[in-house]
């Protein structure tokens, strides 16, 4: 099933796998460059299966963070493949230095697997482990020759992922480490200055050298390190201010029959821009939302009833804390949504209030 650009491979391990669509221009590319290359069928046919077995292991890295965070009550929203490689998108980031250190470490921890037992086939094999990369393309009709690249391969993911920069596994390592003494905000400032340092080195290197996707990924590393400077920032404000959950929320209950007035009165005066509508049996009827409010006015129909502008579409999740809120209705993309209390209460909770807190307004 197709959406938002991904398509759903299935759930494992309680783990949607989605692939974006982008990921279908490196079939392209190879078949592009193979066919201009004059490489045989077969022959292209052996590399478009090296691709897909790369990204399995990939895939099992990224499992490696997801089932490690499942044993530190973690949930993981997803895991996403696309041509840069993969994600686990996490619901939260552990509070425990340590449990960051386990989750961030999993993933290339996967890949050294693999590489050993790749090894060890070849090994027991009487083929040769280690190969000469730049002849073997031309032998992939030798199965060792091809399981030795996917050797390579695992290597390679390990030790790139090993860097300490963001968003590589090795940042957030580095900042799990010096957590352990400096506290999470302090150590992502240092950690992303790190980056920034790494990132200008590939970005000199590869003009230097003109090996330019050294350069690009020394620009894709400084701006993913200021994107996680900021994220754990705004995780910081977030567990601080997690008991203000009831004040952000707005608990008015209006029903089918109000009329627009009073919703609009709410609106003017308390800044609220989303309002709950109950049925007189205590369920949910629906939402009037800031859209609908604004026709109200422009229509100048203030007498009209609340079941006129409610829209019976709406998220209802279950409370929990402030980070693991927002963190949901950024994924899902969500400008409000309705939270259910441990005792049956609903509130309602809208994200630009949250962004609002976080910025100090």
């Amino acid at each position: 099933m197709i959406n938002k650009g991904s398509l759903h491979l299935g759930t494992y391990a309680g783990i949607p796998l989605k692939v974006h669509w982008t990921f279908a221009l490196i079939f392209v590319l190879v078949i592009g460059l193979g066919t201009k290359q004059g490489r045989a069928l077969d022959e292209i046919g052996l590399i478009i299966i090296l691709v897909i077995v790369s990204f399995i292991c990939v895939v099992l890295h990224e499992y490696g963070h997801a089932l490690m965070a499942k044993r530190f009550n973690v949930k993981t929203i997803d895991i996403i493949l696309s041509p840069i490689g993969g994600l686990a998108r996490l619901e939260r980031l552990p509070s425990k230095p340590l449990q960051e250190f386990y989750i961030a470490i999993a993933g290339p921890m996967v890949n050294i697997v693999i590489a050993g037992f790749i090894g060890l086939i070849l090994y027991f094999g009487s083929m040769p482990i280690l190969i000469d990369l730049d002849s073997s393309v031309s032998n992939f009709n030798n199965w060792g020759a091809y399981l030795s690249i996917v050797l390579y391969i695992n290597l390679m993911l390990f030790l790139f992922n090993l860097i300490p920069a963001f968003p590589m596994d090795g940042g957030r390592i580095l900042r799990a480490l010096l957590s352990i003494k400096l506290g999470k905000k302090k150590s992502t400032d240092i950690a992303s200055w790190i980056g920034y340092a790494i990132a200008v080195g590939f970005v000199i290197l590869g003009i230097v050298y003109a090996y330019y996707t050294l350069s690009i990924i020394g620009f894709f590393v400084m701006f993913m390190a200021r994107g996680e400077k900021i994220s754990a920032r705004q995780e910081d404000f977030l567990i601080t201010n997690d008991s203000d959950l009831e004040g952000l929320m707005t608990h008015h209950q209006f029903s089918p029959e109000t009329p627009m007035q009073e919703i609009i009165n709410h609106y003017y005066d308390e800044r609220a821009r989303n309002f709950m509508v109950f049925h007189e049996d205590g369920n949910l009827a629906g939402i009037v939302t800031e859209p609908a409010i604004k026709s109200c006015i422009k229509d100048q129909k203030f007498k009209e009833e609340a079941a006129e502008y409610t829209e019976p579409i709406f998220k209802l999740i279950d409370k929990s804390s402030l980070q693991t809120i927002l963190s949901t209705m950024n994924n899902e993309r969500l400008r409000y949504a309705v939270v259910n209390g441990q005792e049956g209460g609903f509130g309602l909770i809208e994200r630009y209030k949250i962004i609002e807190r976080m910025n100090g307004k």
